[in-house]
């Protein structure tokens, strides 16, 4: 599985709320679809509004011959990413194009993007790293892997969440192996954040922009096929203006 085109062309946002949101995918009736907000509050930002401060994310679908990009188009409350997928096949989303801004931290300012990602696999088979930072089933029940830049990451904050509100707070190991048990049938998220403070660049509009902290934040979500039903899902909450 390849990387996607530009994933490692890291992003920003304008303030610390919208950074503490994710990118997440989901496949109901219809089309898959990119959310942005919080999972676990089942929130979901709207357009006009907070959705909108994502300039444009960009998909594709992998399979074993390799990937396709996909026409991603807003409508009210998500990115309509325009297909359907099956066993076998994943969606990356990453969103690209978020301005830096300056965080100040005592005397000292940093230059900090933003990295927003999602993935969604329709089965709990075994997966390879295709996101900068990222997030997968292996081959064991319960089990999923962290990786960053194709390395096992270590030591990072994991949190699995199921629709109901329901969580757990894991740590990855030094494999970056985490193991939970998935209580009920149905839909879950797994999101998992990390801070790069190595400096770097990334394509900008009039050459390589400089930055000197990265925040990345990666949610893979999925449907777990067995189990008893699944408590009703928090109710909506109220998106920002």
């Amino acid at each position: 599985m390849r990387l996607i085109t530009a994933l490692l062309g890291l992003a920003g946002v304008l303030s610390l709320p919208v950074s503490a949101h994710q990118l997440w995918i989901e496949q109901e009736n219809g089309n898959a679809k990119l959310y942005f907000g919080e999972y676990g509050d089942n929130l979901r930002e709207t357009s006009p509004g907070s959705l909108d401060k994502l300039p444009q994310p960009e998909a594709q679908v992998v399979t074993l011959e390799g990937s396709d990009p996909l026409t991603v188009k807003k409508t009210a409350n998500a990115f309509d990413l325009g297909v359907r997928v099956t066993r076998g096949q994943v969606i990356l989303a990453q969103e690209s194009r978020h301005p830096a801004w300056d965080k100040k931290d005592g005397d000292t300012v940093a230059r900090t993007v933003w990295i927003p990602a999602a993935r969604y696999v329709p089965d709990l088979g075994p997966q390879e790293p295709a996101l900068a930072l990222d997030v997968f089933p292996t081959r064991n029940v319960g089990e999923f892997k962290v990786v960053f830049i194709g390395n096992p990451l270590a030591g990072a904050k994991v949190e699995v969440v199921a629709a109901s509100g329901w969580t757990r707070t894991l740590k990855s190991d030094d494999q970056g192996l985490v193991r939970v048990d998935l209580p009920w049938k149905g839909p879950y998220a797994v999101e998992v954040r990390h801070t790069d403070k190595r400096p770097g660049e990334r394509p900008g509009a009039s050459g390589p922009e400089k930055y000197d902290v990265a925040m990345f934040v990666t949610t893979l979500t999925f449907d777990q096929p067995t189990g008893p039903k699944a408590p009703p899902a928090l109710p909506p909450a109220k998106p920002a203006p």
